[in-house]
């Protein structure tokens, strides 16, 4: 289990990082092509944005607390990021008191690693749910949130097992809408019949009843069923997906990056150019690189 965390960690963090830096570049994806061919990033150090650094907070907070129960941990957990000056949903919501009525995919981003934690499926969502309505009171971002949840931990167990019907055996089902779950279920399905990104934004759009002409972060109907199918072959195919998508890139290229790193190797380049990264090798190690010479490779 230790090493699925671990990889979550990883491919989270890297992809957070390389898609902070992208950010608002209009050439992000030449950027990103290049990289690949050249095997070396265009920065010296990753700079994580505040969802990565929140989800090793999630992680950390869930190892030093592991035996007490939710309650406490949610308390514990508010407690730690109460004092942080950060303007992301979760801290605003913390400060005021009170969730946002927003789809944000915001409500999910932390959930991948600590999703990875748990040997139980039922569990983790048991934990994890409530983690997200602080966050949002809104039915297409919590229900997204347990989906996202539930993607990384069948990912992390290696499990085969639908998803969809692993969340319907979760007691508290009741508190999603199913209506809404049977969306997100009919958008990957289109999406798993190789229809067209189109096709799928057309039966979400049709759904909510407007126009959905692209994905984004601010609706995590109409993108977080790509970023699931998106992620199944190697990690710099999914990375390059996340840019192709544009928008809040360190959101969507962390989530991305989690989702993949937890079913593909993450490439020695990469894992080397983060190999000198203190918290990911010291406290979240993963066996990097293969025969080849790390010397190669451009460092921080």
């Amino acid at each position: 289990m230790r090493k699925q965390i671990n990889r979550a960690l990883w491919g989270q963090c890297i992809g957070d990082s390389i898609g902070r830096h992208l950010l608002n570049k209009t050439n992000a994806e030449s950027i990103w092509k290049e990289c690949v061919e050249q095997q070396s990033l265009p920065f010296k150090r990753g700079r994580y944005s505040v969802y990565a650094q929140q989800s090793l907070t999630f992680v950390q907070q869930h190892h030093s607390n592991v035996q007490i129960d939710i309650e406490h941990f949610q308390k514990s957990l508010i407690t730690r990021l109460r004092s942080k000056t950060s303007n992301t949903m979760l801290c605003r919501a913390i400060r005021n008191g009170a969730p946002f009525d927003s789809a944000d995919l915001e409500t999910a981003v932390r959930l991948g690693p600590i999703a990875t934690c748990f040997s139980d499926h039922n569990q983790m969502l048991d934990w994890l749910y409530p983690l997200s309505m602080i966050v949002s009171t809104n039915p297409i971002a919590l229900t997204g949130a347990a989906l996202y949840a539930s993607a990384c931990w069948h990912r992390g167990q290696e499990s085969s097992a639908n998803i969809f019907d692993s969340i319907a055996t979760w007691q508290g089902i009741t508190s999603l809408s199913r209506e809404i779950l049977w969306a997100y279920q009919q958008a990957t399905y289109i999406l798993s019949k190789e229809y067209d990104q189109q096709e799928m934004l057309s039966f979400v759009g049709s759904f909510l009843g407007q126009d959905v002409p692209y994905p984004t972060s601010q609706l995590s109907l109409s993108i977080l069923p790509i970023m699931i199918h998106n992620t199944q072959t190697d990690f710099i195919h999914s990375l390059t997906e996340a840019i192709k998508i544009g928008g809040e890139l360190e959101l969507i290229g962390g989530m991305m990056g989690c989702l993949s790193a937890l079913s593909n190797d993450i490439p020695d380049w990469l894992q080397a150019a983060y190999s000198r990264d203190h918290i990911l090798n010291s406290k979240f190690p993963i066996q990097i690189f293969s025969s080849q010479n790390s010397d190669q490779f451009k460092l921080f």
